[in-house]
């Protein structure tokens, strides 16, 4: 793979553009061959989606924290994967979700030494990158129940389908639930949980999220338990 260049609003370019052609959700995996990538991938593709922007940020994270590279921690990606990665990553298009969690699998593993801490913290800097640029219009946090609808309004924007719900507000406390998306993937669970915690501490410093119930440990849905100081 060619050395990748990024801007923030250019393409990180991660290899030679070549006219790749989706093949079915089976595979998830983008053909050589005849034809382009759909203007929307989602005309052509049924299942977990995550937004291109999301996957960039993941991949400005390794930019940041792993010093041999994008290309050279794309090489630990599987077969099926790596096309994908063959022509710019664009902010708006839909791609199948295991493309976003086939990367995450390798930066926890090379970059965070299969820790959860790492994912936790990823999920925080994810968090502080989206906040001054892609929802800063957005980010006004004045109460609980403003964290509650925005973390709405940021996973439909990164990621289909499902939707977060705010479940119950303690005193100094609140839960929110994810429903709708039974394909979240366990690491992802820990990159939500520190994500809620980056928007939480935008409003409280001392807020912070517990991973209570998960449907990966028989939880009906995955919820987060919240909690700050004053």
């Amino acid at each position: 793979m060619a050395n990748p260049t990024d801007g923030e609003t250019g393409p990180i370019i991660l290899g030679p553009h070549r006219e790749l052609g989706y093949n079915r959700y089976g595979t998830g995996s983008w053909n050589r061959g005849v034809g382009t990538m759909p203007k929307q991938t989602s005309e052509s593709f049924r299942g977990p989606m995550a937004k291109g922007f999301v996957i960039r940020g993941l991949l400005k994270d390794v930019k940041e924290t792993f010093p041999p590279g994008i290309a050279a921690l794309l090489e630990h990606l599987p077969p099926s994967l790596k096309p994908h990665f063959d022509r710019p990553v664009l902010h708006s298009l839909w791609y199948p979700y295991e493309v976003f969690t086939g990367l995450l699998e390798v930066m926890h593993h090379h970059i965070g030494k299969d820790t959860d801490e790492y994912l936790r913290e990823l999920g925080r800097r994810t968090s502080e990158r989206d906040i001054s640029t892609f929802f800063k219009m957005v980010l006004t946090i004045v109460s609980p129940k403003t964290i509650g609808e925005r973390s709405r309004t940021f996973w439909s924007q990164m990621f289909r389908p499902g939707e977060f719900r705010l479940e119950a507000i303690h005193d100094r406390g609140m839960t929110l639930s994810l429903h709708g998306f039974p394909y979240i993937h366990p690491l992802h669970c820990r990159v939500v949980q520190g994500y809620i915690e980056g928007l939480g501490k935008n409003w409280r410093k001392g807020f912070v999220a517990a991973h209570d119930r998960c449907i990966h440990r028989g939880g009906a849905v995955c919820s987060f338990r919240c909690r700050w100081e004053g």
